[in-house]
């Protein structure tokens, strides 16, 4: 009886070390071969130090790339980070919350409303319902219950997704989008990934495009509300976790331009909010108050480029003073990750400078 307790106990540990060593094989991979890819940071945000994030960002490309962390700490020493992937699919957004609960005391999470509409669309990418998934810790119980919770999601693509698409070590890469292949690099990005969070979630644009005005998009007459859709679903889901967590929920639309925008699911999801008193904070409502420019703060007709989510960021903040009791954790040497960060902002503004 002794031997096969001491077997399963050996075999149990077997298995929790290579977990152990495909996830940390998997973050190298990720942060340092996918360097040009946004969705690398949400990976590393599972490696910041226990207890250290106050406010978490989460949606799609909207929000990482028109919201900067590293100003609310250096602004008001708030530490937050994004979550955000590319076209996030609302139930890995929830699968991705229940994870970081795991690891941070969350006081705010900020969720930006497009990729919720966006979830709602028929989609021939499959990287829609996968990169929420991937950034999951390999470990981590929740990746493939995210897994099997989209793989059962009613759009045909859903069901051809197989586990090769969400962990990184089973995926062939020929073309890793980085110059520097130095043995030590890699390793030190092994040991330390958090080391190189540098814009916690942010993904700099440094491109220019003139947008003529602002579009909500349009209203359609089959429209029949979000109720009894796995949107509305879910979003009660997140609201539940945040409750759970003694966590406030605010919702936010950042500014676009958008033609295919389906403006009946964005009012149904400001609906939804109102019925949970969930605070709303529209970019379309008080746009002349960002600041922002339509003639250089864009890098397309949705996305903001750095000038733009710097103003964007700026009026976040300001909204955060008059709605929120966030702490300042300046000189508390647990943030020095936010405190000693040395991401070159100035050098994101010359090349913009440049164009």
């Amino acid at each position: 009886m002794k031997k096969k307790l001491f077997r399963v106990i050996e075999i149990i540990s077997f298995i929790c070390l290579l977990l152990f060593a495909i996830n940390k094989i998997s973050i190298a991979k990720i942060s340092y071969c996918y360097e040009s890819n946004p969705a690398r940071s949400t990976r590393l945000f599972f490696e910041l130090p226990k207890n250290t994030v106050d406010v978490v960002f989460t949606g799609d490309s909207h929000m990482f790339c028109g919201i900067i962390p590293q100003m609310f700490f250096d602004e008001e020493g708030i530490s937050s980070s994004s979550i955000a992937t590319p076209t996030q699919f609302i139930k890995n957004t929830y699968w991705l919350l229940k994870e970081a609960y795991k690891k941070q005391d969350i006081k705010l999470v900020v969720l930006e409303s497009h990729s919720i509409e966006h979830s709602l669309r028929e989609t021939d990418d499959l990287s829609q319902f996968t990169s929420g998934i991937i950034m999951l810790p390999d470990y981590s119980i929740n990746k493939y219950r995210n897994f099997h919770d989209v793989k059962n999601t009613d759009f045909s693509l859903c069901s051809e997704i197989t586990i090769d698409d969400v962990i990184p070590l089973l995926q062939f890469n020929s073309d890793y989008g980085r110059d520097d292949s130095s043995l030590k690099k890699i390793i030190d990005f092994t040991i330390n990934p958090a080391k190189y969070y540098k814009t916690f979630g942010y993904y700099p644009q440094t491109s220019i495009n003139k947008v003529d005005g602002l579009y909500e998009g349009n209203e359609y007459d089959d429209y029949k509300g979000i109720k009894g859709t796995y949107v509305y679903e879910y979003l009660n889901k997140i609201y539940e976790l945040c409750k759970e967590n003694n966590t406030e929920l605010l919702l936010v639309r950042m500014p676009y331009n958008s033609t295919n925008t389906n403006l009946n699911v964005i009012n149904g999801i400001f609906e939804w909010a109102n019925e949970k008193n969930v605070e709303v904070l529209d970019y379309f409502q008080d746009f002349d108050g960002t600041n922002i420019d339509l003639n250089t703060d864009f890098r397309d007709n949705t996305h903001l480029n750095y000038l733009g989510a710097r103003k964007a960021t700026r009026y976040l903040i300001d909204y955060f003073k008059d709605h929120y009791q966030l702490d300042n954790h300046k000189g508390d040497s647990r943030y020095s990750l936010w405190e000693n960060n040395d991401f070159d902002y100035e050098e994101v503004l010359n090349k913009m400078r440049g164009n």
